[in-house]
């Protein structure tokens, strides 16, 4: 495979920091799941990420030290047989345009930016802690790609930027492309939902497989919100 020169481009419209190398920047292929075709019928408030239109979601972003401001819009759509609803984020440097959905309690952000296109299954609530699924990617620019999640821990209460939330689920979601026939951990990503608040905090960790020591941390702190 041959490798481009090391570029990093920075996504923000899934309220997570998605980086990705430019010898991967192209259009994701569809993905497929085993996943039985009937939508979630979960209530805003059983919810765990909140889909009404005109709710907002504003993030401290440790990278820009800067503020995302993330509206859920009136507008749906399916992709690979998933309803999503989307988003629009607007921070200091970009306005952009993302997605989430909910299908039988799995949760899903899908988001395109500069002809990259990456959707990712973070949650399942009704999952034990300790268990895991394993998301097919797709193929990027012809290199396959796979995301493994992980219930991490059920929190009674956890406290970001001064709010405690109760009822809280962190999970894990590491994405590995498929280099010279072995799977190789590329981003991981902590994730912290809030029971009818949605994502509280990413902690977002994006490791450069070109060896060009360009890795990458980022937090994103919830620090207001308003559930519609």
């Amino acid at each position: 495979m041959q490798l481009n020169q090391t570029c990093m481009l920075r996504t923000i419209s899934i309220l997570t920091a998605i980086y990705c190398l430019a010898f991967l920047c192209s259009c994701q292929k569809d993905s497929t799941t085993d996943i039985p075709p009937v939508t979630d019928t979960s209530t805003t408030s059983g919810s765990y990420l909140p889909l009404t239109e005109g709710t907002y979601w504003i993030f401290k972003d440790s990278a820009t030290n800067g503020y995302d401001t993330v509206t859920v819009l009136g507008e749906d759509t399916v992709i690979n047989s998933i309803p999503f609803t989307k988003v629009h984020t607007v921070s200091a440097t970009q306005d952009t345009f993302g997605f989430y959905g909910i299908k039988d309690h799995n949760y899903y952000l899908n988001a395109e930016q500069s002809g990259i296109t990456v959707t990712m299954q973070i949650l399942n609530d009704t999952m034990s802690v300790g268990n895991s699924w394993v998301y097919d990617m797709g193929t990027i620019n012809g290199v396959p790609a796979r995301g493994t999640g992980t219930i991490v821990e059920k929190l009674n209460t956890f406290t970001v930027q001064g709010e405690t939330y109760s009822n809280v689920i962190h999970t894990q979601f590491v994405i590995a492309f498929n280099l010279l026939g072995n799977f190789t951990d590329f981003a991981t990503y902590n994730f912290y939902f809030a029971k009818g608040k949605g994502i509280i905090k990413v902690n977002s960790n994006v490791t450069d497989i070109t060896g060009g020591g360009n890795n990458l941390t980022v937090a994103q702190d919830l620090i207001d919100y308003s559930i519609k």
